[in-house]
């Protein structure tokens, strides 16, 4: 194989190897990580034969275990109703979709909760993007709530279009809702 070719192959494989190897192994399980005499990293979940050099044997780390669901086994304090709010405010997204509407804009709309005990205000959504090119940080702005100020268990909504160049390729869009005590 020409040297150049198999350099390119080897820069554009070397990435995405790790990906794709850790995406078929199971969580928790045993995987072996060597370098062959090219300099080639390998890695497999099937121990190499010998004669290898210096291989390192890893484990992947089990996920936390999922967070208890709200409600489960969790007591009242006296004097106050099941279900009822409490603590300081916090908003969730209930709803939310981002369809493109071209390759540099997406539309975002749904709709938000205050699920905590105090009112929210200035409520917005945060939205972001990563270059997939670059896996940079290329997009940070902020989508309004209607209404912005939000009582316990009261609803808004949200529905912006973004037009960014950032979004060029199919980059994710990400959602997070923010707000003021």
């Amino acid at each position: 194989m020409n040297p150049a070719r198999a350099l390119v192959r080897r820069r554009l494989l070397l990435p995405i190897l790790p990906i794709m190897t850790f995406g078929a192994v199971a969580v928790g399980q045993t995987y072996y990580k060597w370098t062959d005499a090219d300099g080639i990293v390998h890695f497999s979940d099937q121990q190499p034969a010998a004669g290898k050099n210096k291989v390192e044997q890893r484990d992947l780390i089990p996920p936390p275990p999922p967070p208890e669901p709200l409600g489960g086994g969790a007591q009242v304090p006296e004097g106050s109703e099941a279900g009822s709010p409490s603590g300081p405010p916090r908003v969730v997204i209930l709803e939310q979709d981002s369809p493109r509407t071209s390759p540099t804009s997406v539309r975002i709309f749904g709709k938000v909760k205050n699920v905590g005990g105090e009112v929210a205000g200035g409520v917005a959504i945060s939205v972001s993007a990563i270059d997939v090119g670059q896996g940079n940080p290329c997009l940070q702005t902020e989508a309004e709530v209607s209404p912005s100020s939000l009582k316990p268990g009261d609803t808004g909504t949200f529905d912006s279009n973004i037009e960014s160049p950032c979004l060029l390729g199919n980059s994710p869009v990400s959602l997070l809702p923010s707000w003021q005590p």
